[in-house]
């Protein structure tokens, strides 16, 4: 399985400039972070981030005197820059660590504070319809789907979780009506080219798929928000 997480980032750069100013930065053993261009086109920007991450713990030995025991280790994470429209961007990160601030500080001192990110909340029964349209995913149906913010009177809301050997999604609507609710994550069975595959859809734009499906499901992604802009 695939795992990427998208972001939205306006960078008053075009992509040449950008990579320009990727290189400036690589990673050298006197920084604690730096960028690696992997590949690159008039389009996108294939880059590895490198971050030196050193603990330090503080120990008593049996005398009483005070040890500063030190690791290092490193943080390697693969992202890509996709140019949408002008100055709008995608940065679509690959297992992304919990925590990117780090990485999107680095990114913003770079660029020269050329970049501005927004997390993206998905609309993921809207996301869900495009990947339905989509002729070459093939007997789609949702194994498990999450909603939250279920109405129940006035002051009160609900979550609720369905799995089903059918489709959780319509059997959702059924128990539940089209009330006002918002779908905090879905699972997605489907076949591609014949083989069965898996998509894991979060709001927070955290899209976990089989790697077979990864380019289709980010080129229907990229059409998705390329819409929502216009």
């Amino acid at each position: 399985m695939d795992k990427f997480k998208y972001i939205k980032a306006i960078i008053h750069l075009n992509i040449l400039d950008t990579k320009k100013c990727l290189e400036k930065n690589p990673y050298s053993y006197d920084k604690n972070t730096g960028f690696e261009i992997i590949d690159y086109d008039n389009n996108n920007i294939s880059c590895k981030y490198f971050e030196r991450i050193v603990d330090e713990e503080i120990i008593i030995d049996p005398f009483g005197n005070e040890i500063i025991n030190s690791s290092t280790r490193y943080l390697i994470v693969n992202f890509r820059i996709l140019n949408i429209t002008k100055n709008n961007y995608l940065l679509s990160v690959q297992s992304p660590p919990r925590n990117l601030g780090n990485m999107i500080d680095s990114l913003s001192s770079t660029l020269d504070s050329n970049i501005f990110i927004s997390n993206i909340t998905l609309d993921i029964a809207s996301f869900y319809e495009r990947i339905l349209e989509n002729k070459e995913i093939e007997d789609s149906r949702v194994e498990k789907i999450k909603f939250k913010g279920i109405s129940i009177n006035k002051s009160s809301s609900a979550e609720l979780t369905v799995s089903s050997s059918s489709d959780a999604y319509e059997d959702a609507l059924d128990y539940i009506g089209r009330k006002n609710s918002i779908i905090n994550n879905i699972k997605i069975r489907s076949s591609y080219k014949g083989e069965k595959t898996s998509i894991l859809i979060s709001e927070t734009s955290l899209i976990n798929c089989s790697e077979s499906l990864t380019p289709l499901i980010e080129d229907i992604f990229v059409d998705y928000i390329s819409a929502s802009l216009n």
